[in-house]
């Protein structure tokens, strides 16, 4: 075979691989409060100081007497190679992700009670 035979035969190869390849990308949320700190002094600190650190909250919540705030950010990858060949068929995927949660936790004065995060790899 020359050299321009197996080129061709391995450019042929790869665009056939290219082909069945896949990335995906979903992101959720906004992660400025995982690169930004803000004041955490309990009975001081106010719902305003949190959110002018590290801006609104995604969610708001009122259980009883308190008042949380819910931040979250999510980050999904997903690669995949399909290839078919008539029925025959073959699959590779792998996906690999990060989910965090902040709260932080307010009485109805507006004063910080306590604050918490969580941080999880997805599937």
């Amino acid at each position: 075979m020359t050299r321009a035979r197996v080129a061709k035969a391995m450019l042929a190869l790869v665009l056939v691989v290219a082909a069945g390849c896949r990335i995906e990308t979903e992101k959720y949320g906004d992660d400025t409060f995982l690169k930004k700190d803000f004041p955490k002094v309990r009975g001081i600190t106010t719902a305003e100081d949190v959110a002018a650190h590290i801006g609104p909250p995604d969610e708001v919540r009122t259980p009883g007497d308190e008042v949380w705030f819910i931040y979250r950010y999510r980050e999904r990858e997903a690669y995949s190679l399909i290839l078919t060949y008539y029925l025959d068929f073959f699959k590779i995927l792998r996906r690999e992700g990060i989910e965090k949660t902040l709260f932080v936790i307010f009485d109805r004065n507006d004063r910080l009670l306590y604050w918490t995060a969580s941080s999880s790899p997805t599937d």
